[in-house]
């Protein structure tokens, strides 16, 4: 089990899924097959949404499209399940000083009304790639920073893969736990 945080979904499928697939291949002897579950997206609609409140949907939907694209053409990927992106609130905490615009009421408004659109696109368009349901008791588990979820939200982000469509195919029982970083708690 490998993860990265707080980078592009382009940085991921440029620079980082290449180097921990072919690590993963080159230690089980070119025979590994993996599901990745990826959880993406908010770093690129910060990127995407203008201090002046201009978003451009398409490119942002064919860029996020391209990027996936890049990661399920693998052929050791079995399935990709790509979470939705989880909705903003304002920034009470720290990270508002690094990016004002976290505290900007309207600027909030803009990213919600873009993540239920963004949320609501198909990108279903390659059999690996498996979407996993948005759940809406995640809006009231949001943290001070209004961006990362709180450890209720993260289980509830976590369970509802196993609300997909494709639940017979393996139980919370089947996946080794994350490794913990230095606070000890899961980097979900």
């Amino acid at each position: 089990t490998r993860y990265e945080k707080g980078r592009t979904l382009n940085f991921f499928a440029t620079k980082v899924f290449p180097r921990q697939m072919a690590k993963i291949i080159n230690e089980n002897d070119n025979d590994a097959m993996v599901d990745i579950f990826l959880s993406a997206g908010a770093v690129d609609l910060s990127d995407a949404i203008t201090d002046k409140l201009q978003f451009d949907y398409k490119n942002f939907i064919s860029r996020r499209n391209d990027s996936l694209f890049k990661i399920v053409d693998h052929p050791g990927v079995r399935h990709l399940y790509y979470f939705p992106i989880t909705p903003r609130k304002i920034c009470n905490g720290r990270l508002c000083e690094r990016f004002p615009k976290y505290s900007n009421k309207e600027w909030i408004s803009l990213a919600n009304v873009c993540i239920a659109k963004i949320n609501g696109a198909n990108p279903q368009f390659h059999s690996k790639l498996k979407l996993v349901p948005f759940s809406f008791d995640i809006h009231q588990c949001i943290a001070n920073d209004g961006i990362h979820l709180t450890d209720k939200g993260k289980y509830l982000l976590l369970n509802s893969v196993f609300k997909s469509e494709e639940k017979q195919m393996f139980s919370p029982d089947d996946f080794p736990p994350l490794c913990s970083h230095i606070s000890k708690k899961s980097p979900l």
